[in-house]
């Protein structure tokens, strides 16, 4: 019953915080949002902070999971499919695509803590080598690069990518992205 009430906060936190960030959302929004109390968001989360975290390690383990079975076998057509999936799922959501820690790692000034932005960065990072290196002893992805950072560079070029297309209002910048990755992972 507990994560009953948890995980709709969560839902509404990650689809209010790609929208508009984490210094422009306030607690009382999110508790409208999802018609909960102070008291049961105080029961769940000790802050704002602790929530955006919480939210951060939530999707990133989504997304991750989301990725390990997208890039079975990594290959070529798999690893850009996973990036147009999650292109073309943010876009039918309604907003311009955006990285949720890309979108987070903007507002560490105003009081987002580092360490989650930087954990779903590299846990990211970790299933998609794992994938750029499967597909290169497979011969389905250029072998000519380290897999670690090969995988560092595609979330970097996304997530510039994602950021651009939210100053543009548009996704022609993640789409221009994918079709760069297509050609730069070819064998």
């Amino acid at each position: 019953m507990a994560a009953t009430r948890r995980d709709p906060m969560l839902a509404a936190g990650e689809d209010l915080f790609l929208r508009r960030g984490f210094a422009a959302v306030g607690l009382r929004e999110l508790l409208d949002t999802v018609g909960a109390s102070k008291g049961a968001f105080y029961h769940f989360f000790p802050s704002k902070e602790a929530f955006a975290s919480s939210v951060l390690e939530r999707q990133a383990a989504r997304r991750a999971e989301e990725m390990q079975g997208a890039i079975a076998g990594g290959a070529l057509a798999q690893v850009v499919a996973w990036f147009r999936h999650d292109l073309d799922a943010q876009v039918a959501a309604g907003f311009v695509p955006r990285c949720l820690a890309s979108r987070l790692a903007v507002d560490l000034g105003a009081g987002m803590p580092a360490g989650p932005v930087r954990d779903a960065l590299r846990l990211l990072e970790s299933v998609l080598a794992e994938a750029l290196a499967q597909g290169q002893r497979a011969g389905a992805i250029y072998d000519g690069f380290e897999p670690r950072a090969a995988a560092r560079h595609l979330l970097d070029l996304w997530r510039g990518a994602t950021t651009r297309a939210a100053a543009d209002q548009d996704d022609a910048g993640p789409r221009a992205a994918l079709d760069h990755m297509a050609v730069w992972l070819k064998p």
